[in-house]
């Protein structure tokens, strides 16, 4: 027998049903086999809220995809996790190429106008070559060796 709101439950399954328990049923057996004191295992913990541009988000993952955020999935986790306010975690480099605004490198490689892979783009830019240069089949200037070789 299981008490708790001043009334007497057989399991925690009829606990779980209770419209004043907001864990699940999974959850309450779960913290209750961790040691939890029941009046703690009946209320869920309230969801984090992500809220970014004025606006509230269900998950970091959509935070990424939004088309505002600056920087992949995996670098806004790593900032939050490192402390980074979630406003400061989203601003990243933007990329210029073609005229276009890009997030990242990658964005770019995935372009149907890039040449090269994304591995292949990224060496080209730490190198020092433009977005544009870099994406080219052959980097500018290597044309001329090329027709030269094949005499």
């Amino acid at each position: 027998m299981l008490r708790i709101w001043d009334q007497d439950f057989e399991n925690p399954a009829q606990i779980a049903k209770d419209p004043r328990c907001t864990a699940t049923y999974a959850e309450l057996l779960t913290l209750l086999k961790w040691g939890v004191p029941l009046e703690h295992a009946v209320r869920a913990p309230e969801p984090k809220r992500l809220v970014c541009w004025g606006q509230e988000f269900r998950s970091l993952a959509a935070v990424a995809k939004d088309p505002r955020c600056g920087v992949t999935y995996l670098t806004l986790a790593k900032r939050l996790a490192a402390g980074v306010p979630l406003e400061k975690a989203v601003v990243g480099k933007q990329i210029v190429c073609w005229g276009e605004v890009f997030r990242s490198l990658l964005a770019v490689s995935q372009d149907a106008r890039c040449g090269v892979s994304y591995v292949t783009l990224v060496k080209r830019t730490k190198g020092g070559m433009s977005p544009e240069q870099a994406t080219c089949l052959l980097p500018l200037g290597l044309e001329e060796v090329v027709d030269h070789e094949g005499e």
